[in-house]
Protein backbone atom coordinates (compact mmCIF):
# COMPACT_ATOMS: atom_id res chain seq x y z
CA UNK A 1 0.00 0.00 0.00
CA UNK A 2 2.86 1.98 1.19
CA UNK A 3 4.63 1.51 -2.26
CA UNK A 4 1.66 2.01 -4.54
CA UNK A 5 0.68 5.28 -2.99
CA UNK A 6 4.65 6.72 -2.96
CA UNK A 7 4.68 5.57 -6.97
CA UNK A 8 0.86 7.93 -7.71
CA UNK A 9 2.97 10.63 -5.95
CA UNK A 10 5.77 10.01 -8.19
CA UNK A 11 3.48 10.05 -11.25
CA UNK A 12 1.36 12.85 -10.59
CA UNK A 13 4.07 14.94 -9.40
CA UNK A 14 7.16 16.28 -10.96
CA UNK A 15 9.24 15.84 -7.79
CA UNK A 16 13.09 17.66 -7.56
CA UNK A 17 15.65 14.86 -7.65
CA UNK A 18 15.97 15.25 -3.76
CA UNK A 19 12.58 14.58 -3.33
CA UNK A 20 12.95 11.23 -6.02
CA UNK A 21 15.70 9.79 -3.66
CA UNK A 22 13.24 9.89 -0.59
CA UNK A 23 9.74 8.46 -2.58
CA UNK A 24 12.13 5.57 -3.65
CA UNK A 25 13.55 4.94 -0.67
CA UNK A 26 10.49 4.65 1.01
CA UNK A 27 9.15 2.44 -1.71
CA UNK A 28 12.22 0.21 -1.96
CA UNK A 29 11.79 -0.01 2.38
CA UNK A 30 8.45 -1.01 1.69
CA UNK A 31 9.30 -4.19 -0.01
CA UNK A 32 11.95 -4.88 1.43
CA UNK A 33 10.07 -5.38 4.16
CA UNK A 34 7.36 -7.39 1.90
CA UNK A 35 10.52 -9.81 1.23
CA UNK A 36 9.94 -8.38 -2.53
CA UNK A 37 13.74 -7.95 -2.59
CA UNK A 38 14.57 -7.63 -6.50
CA UNK A 39 12.12 -4.70 -6.07
CA UNK A 40 13.77 -3.49 -2.64
CA UNK A 41 16.75 -3.31 -4.39
CA UNK A 42 15.74 -1.68 -7.93
CA UNK A 43 13.97 1.08 -5.98
CA UNK A 44 17.26 1.62 -3.27
CA UNK A 45 19.61 1.93 -6.19
CA UNK A 46 17.56 4.55 -7.61
CA UNK A 47 17.02 6.36 -4.32
CA UNK A 48 20.77 5.96 -4.29
CA UNK A 49 21.24 7.32 -7.56
CA UNK A 50 19.11 10.68 -7.14
CA UNK A 51 20.58 11.09 -3.83
CA UNK A 52 24.52 11.24 -5.16
CA UNK A 53 23.20 13.25 -7.76
CA UNK A 54 21.83 15.67 -5.31
CA UNK A 55 24.43 15.02 -2.41
CA UNK A 56 21.59 14.27 0.30
CA UNK A 57 23.69 12.22 2.26
CA UNK A 58 20.72 10.85 4.84
CA UNK A 59 18.66 9.26 1.64
CA UNK A 60 22.55 7.65 0.45
CA UNK A 61 22.43 6.06 3.76
CA UNK A 62 18.95 4.76 3.82
CA UNK A 63 19.57 3.67 0.21
CA UNK A 64 22.78 2.14 1.08
CA UNK A 65 21.57 0.11 4.04
CA UNK A 66 18.33 -1.48 1.96
CA UNK A 67 20.58 -2.82 -0.20
CA UNK A 68 23.00 -3.93 2.45
CA UNK A 69 19.90 -5.47 3.31
CA UNK A 70 18.60 -7.49 -0.05
CA UNK A 71 22.31 -8.51 -0.15
CA UNK A 72 22.26 -9.87 3.15
CA UNK A 73 18.78 -11.71 2.63
CA UNK A 74 20.22 -13.20 -0.53
CA UNK A 75 23.46 -14.21 1.44
CA UNK A 76 26.06 -12.18 -0.12
CA UNK A 77 27.64 -11.46 2.94
CA UNK A 78 30.92 -9.51 1.81
CA UNK A 79 28.76 -6.95 -0.91
CA UNK A 80 26.66 -6.63 2.45
CA UNK A 81 29.32 -5.67 4.41
CA UNK A 82 30.68 -2.99 1.73
CA UNK A 83 27.47 -1.11 1.47
CA UNK A 84 27.14 -1.14 5.82
CA UNK A 85 30.48 0.32 5.51
CA UNK A 86 29.94 3.23 3.32
CA UNK A 87 26.67 3.48 4.89
CA UNK A 88 28.17 3.77 8.43
CA UNK A 89 31.27 6.46 6.99
CA UNK A 90 27.90 8.55 5.96
CA UNK A 91 26.47 8.27 9.37
CA UNK A 92 29.51 9.00 11.21
CA UNK A 93 29.84 12.53 9.14
CA UNK A 94 26.34 13.51 10.16
CA UNK A 95 27.08 12.81 13.66
CA UNK A 96 23.91 10.40 13.80
CA UNK A 97 24.61 8.49 16.79
CA UNK A 98 21.38 6.57 16.36
CA UNK A 99 21.87 5.17 13.06
CA UNK A 100 25.35 4.67 13.94
CA UNK A 101 24.93 2.08 16.56
CA UNK A 102 22.41 0.54 14.56
CA UNK A 103 25.12 -0.02 11.55
CA UNK A 104 27.30 -1.08 13.70
CA UNK A 105 25.05 -3.82 15.22
CA UNK A 106 24.07 -4.45 11.53
CA UNK A 107 27.82 -5.54 10.64
CA UNK A 108 28.15 -7.50 13.48
CA UNK A 109 25.10 -9.26 12.46
CA UNK A 110 26.44 -9.92 9.14
CA UNK A 111 29.73 -11.04 11.07
CA UNK A 112 27.63 -13.79 12.97
CA UNK A 113 26.00 -15.09 10.00
CA UNK A 114 29.66 -15.31 8.52
CA UNK A 115 30.90 -17.70 12.09
CA UNK A 116 32.88 -15.03 12.85
CA UNK A 117 32.17 -14.93 16.21
CA UNK A 118 35.50 -12.57 17.57
CA UNK A 119 34.26 -9.54 14.92
CA UNK A 120 30.51 -9.99 15.70
CA UNK A 121 31.35 -9.35 19.72
CA UNK A 122 33.63 -6.38 18.99
CA UNK A 123 31.05 -4.51 16.83
CA UNK A 124 28.47 -5.61 19.44
CA UNK A 125 30.35 -3.66 21.51
CA UNK A 126 30.74 -0.97 19.63
CA UNK A 127 26.99 -0.82 19.12
CA UNK A 128 26.47 -1.34 22.66
CA UNK A 129 28.80 1.83 23.50
CA UNK A 130 27.06 4.10 21.33
CA UNK A 131 23.89 3.54 22.19
CA UNK A 132 24.33 3.76 26.07
CA UNK A 133 26.56 6.63 25.01
CA UNK A 134 23.22 8.46 23.78
CA UNK A 135 20.74 6.85 26.08
CA UNK A 136 19.37 5.05 22.51
CA UNK A 137 17.31 2.38 25.14
CA UNK A 138 15.84 0.31 21.67
CA UNK A 139 19.56 -0.22 20.25
CA UNK A 140 20.75 -1.03 23.47
CA UNK A 141 17.83 -3.80 24.57
CA UNK A 142 18.59 -5.46 21.31
CA UNK A 143 22.56 -5.52 21.04
CA UNK A 144 22.68 -6.50 24.93
CA UNK A 145 20.32 -9.30 23.67
CA UNK A 146 22.47 -10.03 20.62
CA UNK A 147 25.94 -10.04 22.71
CA UNK A 148 24.02 -12.60 25.28
CA UNK A 149 23.05 -14.91 22.23
CA UNK A 150 26.85 -14.79 21.02
CA UNK A 151 28.24 -15.53 24.29
CA UNK A 152 26.23 -18.57 24.45
CA UNK A 153 27.58 -19.53 21.29
CA UNK A 154 31.24 -19.26 23.10
CA UNK A 155 29.64 -21.07 25.97
CA UNK A 156 30.40 -18.50 27.85
CA UNK A 157 27.15 -18.69 29.97
CA UNK A 158 27.94 -15.70 32.39
CA UNK A 159 28.62 -12.99 30.26
CA UNK A 160 25.28 -14.52 28.33
CA UNK A 161 22.82 -14.10 31.45
CA UNK A 162 25.04 -10.75 32.43
CA UNK A 163 24.04 -9.09 29.23
CA UNK A 164 20.60 -10.69 28.78
CA UNK A 165 19.27 -9.53 32.54
CA UNK A 166 20.73 -5.77 31.73
CA UNK A 167 18.71 -6.23 28.04
CA UNK A 168 14.95 -6.56 30.38
CA UNK A 169 15.97 -3.74 32.12
CA UNK A 170 15.75 -1.57 28.87
CA UNK A 171 13.52 -3.85 27.31
CA UNK A 172 10.87 -2.83 30.19
CA UNK A 173 11.58 1.14 28.79
CA UNK A 174 10.85 0.42 25.01
CA UNK A 175 8.39 -2.99 25.64
CA UNK A 176 9.48 -4.31 22.24
CA UNK A 177 8.00 -8.75 22.91
CA UNK A 178 9.92 -9.56 19.80
CA UNK A 179 12.91 -8.46 21.58
CA UNK A 180 11.75 -9.42 24.80
CA UNK A 181 10.42 -13.32 24.26
CA UNK A 182 14.14 -13.75 22.21
CA UNK A 183 15.44 -12.45 24.95
CA UNK A 184 13.86 -14.80 27.63
CA UNK A 185 14.68 -17.72 25.12
CA UNK A 186 18.26 -16.88 25.59
CA UNK A 187 18.05 -16.97 28.82
CA UNK A 188 16.40 -20.20 29.01
CA UNK A 189 19.02 -21.81 26.81
CA UNK A 190 21.93 -20.10 29.31
CA UNK A 191 20.13 -21.07 32.81
CA UNK A 192 19.54 -25.12 31.21
CA UNK A 193 23.09 -24.72 30.54
CA UNK A 194 23.98 -23.90 34.28
CA UNK A 195 21.47 -26.34 35.53
CA UNK A 196 19.60 -23.80 36.88
CA UNK A 197 16.33 -25.81 35.50
CA UNK A 198 13.29 -23.45 37.29
CA UNK A 199 14.60 -20.22 36.24
CA UNK A 200 15.14 -22.01 32.76
CA UNK A 201 11.90 -23.22 32.64
CA UNK A 202 10.35 -19.67 33.57
CA UNK A 203 12.15 -17.62 30.80
CA UNK A 204 11.03 -20.01 28.55
CA UNK A 205 7.46 -20.05 29.45
CA UNK A 206 7.74 -16.39 29.30
CA UNK A 207 9.05 -16.29 25.73
CA UNK A 208 6.09 -19.08 24.79
CA UNK A 209 3.39 -17.08 26.13
CA UNK A 210 4.49 -14.10 24.47
CA UNK A 211 5.20 -15.70 20.82
CA UNK A 212 2.07 -17.50 21.36
CA UNK A 213 0.14 -13.55 22.13
CA UNK A 214 2.14 -12.17 19.06
CA UNK A 215 1.61 -15.40 17.00
CA UNK A 216 5.14 -15.52 15.90
CA UNK A 217 5.60 -19.25 14.55
CA UNK A 218 9.35 -18.54 14.89
CA UNK A 219 9.72 -17.49 18.87
CA UNK A 220 6.84 -20.38 19.06
CA UNK A 221 9.31 -22.52 17.92
CA UNK A 222 12.51 -21.22 19.82
CA UNK A 223 10.60 -20.79 22.88
CA UNK A 224 9.09 -24.95 22.66
CA UNK A 225 12.59 -25.79 21.65
CA UNK A 226 13.84 -24.11 25.04
CA UNK A 227 11.15 -25.61 26.89
CA UNK A 228 11.80 -29.39 25.99
CA UNK A 229 15.24 -29.60 26.27
CA UNK A 230 15.37 -28.15 29.93
CA UNK A 231 11.94 -30.55 30.51
CA UNK A 232 14.17 -33.34 29.28
CA UNK A 233 16.87 -32.46 31.50
CA UNK A 234 14.27 -32.08 34.40
CA UNK A 235 13.24 -35.18 33.04
CA UNK A 236 9.92 -34.23 32.92
CA UNK A 237 8.97 -36.70 29.96
CA UNK A 238 5.53 -35.79 29.81
CA UNK A 239 6.16 -31.83 29.40
CA UNK A 240 9.02 -32.49 27.36
CA UNK A 241 7.09 -34.26 24.84
CA UNK A 242 4.37 -31.58 24.65
CA UNK A 243 6.46 -29.12 23.45
CA UNK A 244 8.60 -31.69 21.16
CA UNK A 245 5.62 -31.56 19.06
CA UNK A 246 4.65 -28.14 19.28
CA UNK A 247 8.48 -27.54 18.03
CA UNK A 248 7.74 -30.29 15.34
CA UNK A 249 4.58 -28.70 14.04
CA UNK A 250 6.24 -24.92 14.16
CA UNK A 251 9.23 -26.39 12.37
CA UNK A 252 7.35 -27.99 9.81
CA UNK A 253 5.27 -24.78 9.27
CA UNK A 254 8.80 -22.91 9.01
CA UNK A 255 10.00 -24.84 6.79
CA UNK A 256 7.91 -24.82 4.14
CA UNK A 257 7.87 -20.95 4.83
CA UNK A 258 11.27 -21.08 4.55
CA UNK A 259 10.98 -23.00 1.45
CA UNK A 260 9.05 -20.50 -0.14
CA UNK A 261 11.43 -17.97 0.70
CA UNK A 262 14.23 -19.49 -0.48
CA UNK A 263 12.56 -20.07 -3.93
CA UNK A 264 11.89 -16.30 -3.86
CA UNK A 265 15.05 -15.49 -2.93
CA UNK A 266 16.95 -17.83 -5.47
CA UNK A 267 15.03 -16.16 -8.43
CA UNK A 268 15.27 -12.81 -6.90
CA UNK A 269 19.12 -13.87 -7.16
CA UNK A 270 19.43 -15.24 -10.06
CA UNK A 271 17.40 -11.89 -11.29
CA UNK A 272 20.10 -9.84 -10.04
CA UNK A 273 22.82 -11.58 -11.27
CA UNK A 274 21.24 -11.27 -14.75
CA UNK A 275 21.38 -7.88 -14.19
CA UNK A 276 24.79 -7.65 -13.11
CA UNK A 277 25.87 -9.30 -16.53
CA UNK A 278 23.75 -7.32 -18.24
CA UNK A 279 25.52 -4.41 -16.81
CA UNK A 280 28.82 -6.11 -17.52
CA UNK A 281 27.90 -6.46 -21.44
CA UNK A 282 26.25 -3.00 -21.61
CA UNK A 283 29.88 -1.52 -20.17
CA UNK A 284 32.33 -3.48 -22.67
CA UNK A 285 30.09 -2.35 -25.43
CA UNK A 286 30.12 0.97 -24.35
CA UNK A 287 33.91 0.77 -24.21
CA UNK A 288 33.85 -0.75 -27.97
CA UNK A 289 32.09 2.28 -29.08
CA UNK A 290 34.67 4.68 -27.41
CA UNK A 291 37.64 3.11 -28.62
CA UNK A 292 35.32 3.32 -32.03
CA UNK A 293 34.44 6.97 -31.89
CA UNK A 294 38.19 7.91 -31.02
CA UNK A 295 39.12 5.86 -34.08
CA UNK A 296 37.06 7.34 -36.08
CA UNK A 297 37.88 10.86 -34.74
CA UNK A 298 41.50 10.28 -35.86
CA UNK A 299 40.66 8.85 -39.23
CA UNK A 300 38.81 12.26 -39.66
CA UNK A 301 41.28 14.65 -38.37
CA UNK A 302 44.37 12.63 -40.51
CA UNK A 303 41.64 13.26 -43.62
CA UNK A 304 41.41 17.24 -42.60
CA UNK A 305 45.04 16.70 -43.16
CA UNK A 306 45.60 15.08 -45.91
CA UNK A 307 42.85 17.61 -47.67
CA UNK A 308 44.66 20.63 -46.04
CA UNK A 309 47.57 19.05 -47.70
CA UNK A 310 45.99 19.08 -50.90
CA UNK A 311 44.42 22.90 -50.85
CA UNK A 312 48.20 23.54 -49.94
CA UNK A 313 49.39 21.54 -53.28
CA UNK A 314 46.88 23.44 -55.36
CA UNK A 315 47.95 27.24 -54.21
CA UNK A 316 51.71 25.98 -54.59
CA UNK A 317 51.07 24.56 -58.20
CA UNK A 318 48.44 27.94 -58.85
CA UNK A 319 51.69 29.83 -57.55
CA UNK A 320 54.18 28.54 -59.71
CA UNK A 321 51.73 29.06 -62.81
CA UNK A 322 51.57 32.44 -61.83
CA UNK A 323 55.29 32.88 -61.60
CA UNK A 324 55.32 30.84 -65.11
CA UNK A 325 53.32 33.20 -67.09
CA UNK A 326 55.22 36.27 -65.36
CA UNK A 327 58.59 34.47 -66.58
CA UNK A 328 56.95 33.91 -70.15
CA UNK A 329 55.60 37.43 -70.31
CA UNK A 330 59.27 38.71 -69.08
CA UNK A 331 61.13 36.94 -71.37
CA UNK A 332 59.07 38.10 -74.29
CA UNK A 333 59.59 41.98 -73.48
CA UNK A 334 63.60 40.49 -73.63
CA UNK A 335 63.53 39.40 -76.80
CA UNK A 336 61.89 42.92 -77.99
CA UNK A 337 64.24 44.66 -76.21
CA UNK A 338 67.46 42.73 -77.92
CA UNK A 339 65.83 42.91 -81.57
CA UNK A 340 65.39 46.70 -80.82
CA UNK A 341 68.93 47.44 -79.43
CA UNK A 342 71.09 45.68 -82.41
CA UNK A 343 69.64 43.72 -84.91
CA UNK A 344 73.23 43.58 -86.74
CA UNK A 345 74.49 41.79 -83.75
CA UNK A 346 74.03 38.55 -84.81
CA UNK A 347 76.69 36.56 -82.55
CA UNK A 348 75.31 38.51 -79.55
CA UNK A 349 71.76 37.83 -80.52
CA UNK A 350 72.17 34.34 -81.10
CA UNK A 351 74.35 33.42 -78.42
CA UNK A 352 71.40 35.40 -76.45
CA UNK A 353 68.66 33.38 -78.08
CA UNK A 354 70.79 30.06 -77.22
CA UNK A 355 70.25 30.77 -73.69
CA UNK A 356 66.51 31.81 -74.35
CA UNK A 357 66.15 28.48 -75.92
CA UNK A 358 67.16 26.34 -72.82
CA UNK A 359 65.30 28.67 -70.50
CA UNK A 360 62.13 28.11 -72.64
CA UNK A 361 63.23 24.27 -72.53
CA UNK A 362 63.15 24.20 -68.77
CA UNK A 363 60.33 26.01 -68.59
CA UNK A 364 58.65 23.59 -70.91
CA UNK A 365 60.04 20.60 -69.12
CA UNK A 366 58.76 22.31 -65.60
CA UNK A 367 54.75 23.03 -67.25
CA UNK A 368 54.65 19.60 -68.09
CA UNK A 369 55.60 18.07 -64.63
CA UNK A 370 53.42 20.53 -63.43
CA UNK A 371 50.57 19.40 -66.26
CA UNK A 372 51.29 15.61 -66.31
CA UNK A 373 53.49 14.46 -63.63
CA UNK A 374 52.07 16.69 -61.29
CA UNK A 375 48.65 15.98 -61.34
CA UNK A 376 48.45 11.89 -61.42
CA UNK A 377 50.00 11.98 -57.75
CA UNK A 378 47.23 15.03 -56.95
CA UNK A 379 44.62 13.24 -58.95
CA UNK A 380 45.26 10.10 -56.48
CA UNK A 381 44.90 11.60 -53.24
CA UNK A 382 41.19 13.04 -53.82
CA UNK A 383 40.50 9.88 -54.81
CA UNK A 384 41.50 7.66 -52.43
CA UNK A 385 39.95 10.56 -49.72
CA UNK A 386 36.30 10.30 -51.51
CA UNK A 387 37.02 6.56 -51.25
CA UNK A 388 38.05 6.94 -47.69
CA UNK A 389 35.00 9.22 -46.77
CA UNK A 390 32.66 6.07 -48.23
CA UNK A 391 34.48 3.13 -46.78
CA UNK A 392 33.32 1.63 -43.10
CA UNK A 393 35.18 -1.42 -43.54
CA UNK A 394 38.16 -1.49 -41.29
CA UNK A 395 40.18 -3.00 -43.80
CA UNK A 396 39.12 -1.35 -46.36
CA UNK A 397 40.61 1.52 -44.88
CA UNK A 398 43.72 0.72 -43.80
CA UNK A 399 44.45 -0.32 -47.79
CA UNK A 400 43.07 2.77 -48.47
CA UNK A 401 45.53 4.49 -45.84
CA UNK A 402 48.49 2.30 -47.97
CA UNK A 403 47.22 4.18 -51.20
CA UNK A 404 47.56 7.17 -49.90
CA UNK A 405 50.86 7.11 -48.12
CA UNK A 406 52.10 5.99 -51.67
CA UNK A 407 50.36 8.94 -53.34
CA UNK A 408 51.79 11.10 -50.93
CA UNK A 409 55.21 9.81 -51.55
CA UNK A 410 55.12 9.88 -55.24
CA UNK A 411 54.13 13.43 -54.64
CA UNK A 412 57.04 14.11 -52.41
CA UNK A 413 59.45 13.28 -55.15
CA UNK A 414 57.73 14.86 -57.81
CA UNK A 415 57.75 18.30 -55.74
CA UNK A 416 61.70 17.63 -55.59
CA UNK A 417 62.28 17.51 -59.53
CA UNK A 418 60.50 20.63 -59.74
CA UNK A 419 62.66 22.48 -57.39
CA UNK A 420 65.31 20.98 -58.88
CA UNK A 421 64.28 22.10 -62.33
CA UNK A 422 63.40 25.22 -60.99
CA UNK A 423 67.22 25.31 -59.49
CA UNK A 424 68.68 25.04 -63.05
Amino acid sequence: FIASQTLKILEKNNPSEKEKSRLYNIIGSSYFRKDNFLLALDYSQKALKYAEQVKEYKEQAVALNTIAGVHFQQKNHDRSLKYLQKSIVIYEILNDKKNTAMNLGNIAMVYEAQDNTLLALEYYQKSLSVAKEHHNDKQSAYTLSSLGRICIKMKQYEDAIRYLEESLIFEKKINDNFVKANTYVFLAKAYKEQKDFKRSEKYGLNAFIIAQRIKSLGLTNKSSEALYETYKEMKDYKQSLVYFEVMNKTQDSLTNVEKAKAIANLEAKMSMERQEKELVILKKNKEILEKEKKFQTTINYFVVAVFLMGVGLILYIYQNWRKEKNSKKQIAQQKEEIEAINKSLESLVYQRTQSLAERNKQLEEYAFYNAHKLRAPVASIMGLYLLLEKETDYEQKNLIFEHLHKAIEDLDYIISEIQEIVAE
